[in-house]
């Protein structure tokens, strides 16, 4: 294989991975949507294994001469298109899981001081009794 043709198989190569990384990125963005915690991390792995690989193909990318990078222009304008879409997505999404974090220590504050209140008025050592409600009646 001459280096036209390596050159052309890892610059497709990357545009493949930054379009992999784009659509993880839009399932992450679903999930955070259902706060399905379990998958955003998973996610974020996946993520991390493409953006490694992409680090090593840009490795080898910086070896080649740019008169090769010339003629890819098209191809590397798409891959960073892409790219760009995907770090916008990306924002967006640390931006929801910020405000998520936020809303979650809310919510576990609120619950201190509820256990808090309750222990002053009922006393420490005195648990809290659980209710069943029947739904048949």
């Amino acid at each position: 294989m001459n280096s036209q043709d390596r050159f052309i198989k890892l610059v497709q190569e990357k545009k493949k991975l930054m379009e992999q990384f784009l659509n993880l990125t839009e399932e992450q963005q679903v999930a955070i949507s259902n706060k399905n915690y379990d998958s955003i991390f998973n996610l974020i792995n996946e993520k991390q294994s493409i953006i490694e690989k992409v680090n090593l193909l840009d490795l080898e990318l910086e070896e080649f001469p740019t008169d090769l990078q010339d003629k890819m222009k098209t191809v590397l304008a798409e891959t960073k298109e892409v790219i760009g879409k995907a770090l916008a997505l990306d924002e967006e999404n640390i931006k929801k899981l910020q405000e998520n974090k936020n809303e979650i220590a809310a919510k576990l504050k609120n619950a201190r001081k509820n256990r808090k209140t309750h222990s002053h008025y009922r006393g420490k050592n005195v648990a809290i009794e659980g209710v069943l409600l029947d739904k048949r009646k």
